[in-house]
This record gives structure tokens, C-alpha cells and sequence, in this order.
């Protein structure tokens, strides 16, 4: 199997992973009474220990070496706690508000507000034809929280506030650890990063407060919303950026919401008329040309030379 091929998989494996965690956490909050502050706290420490204890033994990081730095301990303490644990907490919050599909699929929408930061502080050019895809995104999110019927929400305004603040803070924590990311090893970030997080979110819900009904099932379900559907998503995810451009894993992860909206159908009997999918057509297929890879303007011009000559 070549590199690439390689990649893709572990890019669609982190996806779907990403997703089945949302729908094992809505069915926690629907079944079994779990508090989504409880579920944030426990979710983001022990994963986040899992990350780090795989950088550690399997990768050979030194997951202390930032200490030495105050500058970049303020850097991570700014991406655990506005960042990650913010995500964290506004992601699940909106998926016990309003389900998992609507959220994963606005959540989406993060790469949109990447765009805008990029643009704003002119370190990508704004192109004409980028804007379309930006109104387009908003479109599609209209269409599903409204249904077409601009005087009826589809879910609850504090879910539509909680799914946009979702993509606002995977923003934040997409371009603000770039100087962590360029000097230390990506899965130490990150472990760091949830842990760090997990934390500070004992003081909001410690997690020996349990809140939630406990059986075998709902501990396997928990189970794998800490270890696959974080942890282990996070670490494959990542690692297929070793292999494939970070376009081409921004496209692949399509898949979360796309899976998402389909099970929720079949699982949680959620009604999903041709509008809405309109709108997640619209969203997904806006978010993926937005985040394609630009053709290089030195290629371009080379290109546009060899075919005058």
C-alpha cells in the first residue's frame, strides 16, 4: 500500500471515528442522564493522558521539553482552555441541547471562520470565488436550522449559538498552537492540550462527581467516546497528515458529518427533509472547495510559459 493511499484511510478512519463518538455521546445524554460537563471533564483528561502516554512510549517525545519555555506554557494554556476545552464543552452542550447531526454539521462550518482570520490578517489572498463558497456555508446552515422557513428554528437558538461557537473555537485552536506545532511534536500538543483542558475543567464538573446512569453498556459507550472517538480519532487523524496534504484531510473529513446525518436517521429516528439535506449538500460541498489546496503561482506561471512558447 502506498503512502498515499495510506493517508486517505487513516484520514477517513480519524473522521468516522470523530463522528460515531457524537452519536455514542447523544445517546449517553438520551438514555443514561449523562451531564455533558461531567462527559467534557472525564473525556478531555483521560484522553488527553492517553495521547500522551502514546507520545511518549511509541513516539519517544519528550512531552516535557515546553516547560522550559513561560512563553509557550501561556501558548498551550491559551489552546487547552479557550481552544480545546472550550470546543469540547460547546460541541457535546449543543449535541444534549439539539442532537448530533444538526451540530456536527454546523460545527463543520470551522474552516469557514479559519478563512476569515487568514483573510483579515492578509495571510491569504481573498479571491472573488472564495467568497461564494463563505456565503454559500451560510446558506447551508440557514436552510438547516430553519428548514426554509425563516420564522421557525429547527433546533433551539442556544443550539445554534453552541454549534457556531463549536466552529469558532475549533478555529481558534486550529491557528493559534501553529508556533507549538512548528516546534514540538503534533501529538504533545494536542495531549497536552486536552489534558491540560480536562484540567482545569475539574473546576466546573470534577469527574469523580458522576452524573450519569451506569451499566456495562453505558461504560462501553462511554469507553469509546474517551478512547476511539478522542484519543485514538486524534492520533489517527494527525498521523495522516504525515502522508497527505492538509487539504486533502480537511476534504476527507466530510465524512464526520456526512456518516453523522445518515446513522442519526436510523439510530435517533430524526426527521431529515430535502431541504435540510439541501443545506448539508451545500455546506460540506462549500467547506471542501474552500479548503482545497491553491495551485501554486510559480507553477502557474511556468505552466502558462511552457504553453506560449
Amino acid at each position: 500500500m502506498n503512502s498515499r493511499r495510506w493517508g486517505i484511510i487513516l484520514a477517513l478512519m480519524g473522521s468516522a471515528m470523530f463522528g460515531l463518538s457524537s452519536l455514542c455521546a447523544q445517546v449517553l445524554f438520551d438514555s443514561y442522564q449523562a451531564g455533558s460537563e461531567w462527559l467534557v471533564s472525564i473525556r478531555l483528561l483521560i484522553s488527553g493522558f492517553c495521547v500522551l502516554v502514546y507520545s511518549a512510549l511509541f513516539l519517544g517525545d519528550n512531552i516535557f521539553v515546553f516547560f522550559k519555555s513561560p512563553k509557550d506554557v501561556l501558548q498551550m494554556l491559551a489552546y487547552s482552555i479557550l481552544g480545546m476545552a472550550s470546543a469540547q464543552y460547546c460541541f457535546f452542550k449543543g449535541i444534549e441541547v439539539s442532537g448530533a447531526a444538526l451540530v456536527t454539521i454546523v460545527q463543520f462550518m470551522a474552516p469557514v471562520f479559519v478563512y476569515l482570520y487568514l483573510v483579515l490578517t492578509k495571510e491569504k489572498d481573498f479571491l472573488l470565488s472564495e467568497l461564494f463558497f463563505v456565503l454559500s456555508t451560510v446558506a447551508g446552515v440557514a436552510l438547516i436550522v430553519t428548514n426554509g422557513d425563516l420564522h421557525h428554528l429547527n433546533m433551539s437558538l442556544i443550539g445554534v449559538f453552541l454549534s457556531l461557537m463549536t466552529g469558532v473555537c475549533v478555529a481558534f485552536y486550529t491557528v493559534q498552537p501553529r508556533h507549538l506545532l512548528a516546534e514540538y511534536c503534533a501529538s504533545t500538543v494536542i495531549g497536552w492540550g486536552m489534558f491540560l483542558g480536562g484540567l482545569a475543567f475539574q473546576l466546573v464538573h470534577p469527574i469523580y462527581k458522576v452524573e450519569m446512569q451506569t451499566n456495562m453498556t453505558s461504560l462501553i459507550l462511554l469507553a469509546f467516546v474517551i478512547v476511539v472517538g478522542t484519543a485514538m480519532a486524534f492520533i489517527t487523524y494527525t498521523t495522516s497528515l504525515k502522508y497527505i496534504d492538509p487539504s486533502m484531510t480537511s476534504i476527507l473529513s466530510a465524512v464526520q458529518p456526512l456518516l453523522v446525518t445518515v446513522l442519526s436517521a436510523f439510530i435517533f429516528k430524526e426527521a431529515y427533509g430535502w431541504i435540510e439535506m439541501l443545506g448539508t449538500i451545500l455546506v460540506v460541498g462549500s467547506v471542501i472547495m474552500l479548503t482545497r489546496k491553491r495551485p501554486d503561482k510559480k507553477k502557474v506561471s511556468m505552466m502558462k510559459g511552457k504553453k506560449i512558447a
